[in-house]
């Protein structure tokens, strides 16, 4: 983020003991040590905060890197169904890939990569 002194590598939790102490503005991070929380908004997507930036500092975000984080009870529910046929090629792939297929193996990653870039291929349903 433009203004800070040093990257932000870790994310709190909004229930975290580090995230309540952002809310006053004595215990608050600053540009020096900055502080990333997620939290939800209003229709339950995921918000990142970050705290905390000089006053007169426009914040524009240089490079973000964000790894999700999946949870077994919901599978891949709220996806499309590109995302579960990708899904599916990729572990055809992985299966070719341990009976020594390496051809096949690449063809279905490229499959399963071009549903993962939103490309609908001319398959018969």
């Amino acid at each position: 983020m433009e203004g800070w002194q040093r990257p932000c590598f870790q994310m709190y939790p909004s229930e975290s003991a580090v995230a309540a102490a952002l809310h006053n503005h004595y215990t608050r991070a600053g540009c020096c040590r900055p502080v990333c929380v997620e939290s939800y908004n209003a229709a339950g997507r995921v918000v990142l905060s970050y705290y905390s930036l000089p006053q007169e500092s426009q914040p524009q975000v240089k490079e973000l890197l964000y790894e999700s984080r999946y949870n077994p009870d919901e599978g891949l529910s709220g996806s499309d169904t590109a995302l579960h046929k990708a899904v599916a090629y990729q572990c055809a792939a992985m299966l070719f890939n341990i009976f020594e297929r390496r051809d096949c193996a690449n063809s279905l990653m490229g499959i399963a990569a071009a549903y993962c870039n939103n490309f609908q291929s001319n398959e018969k349903q």
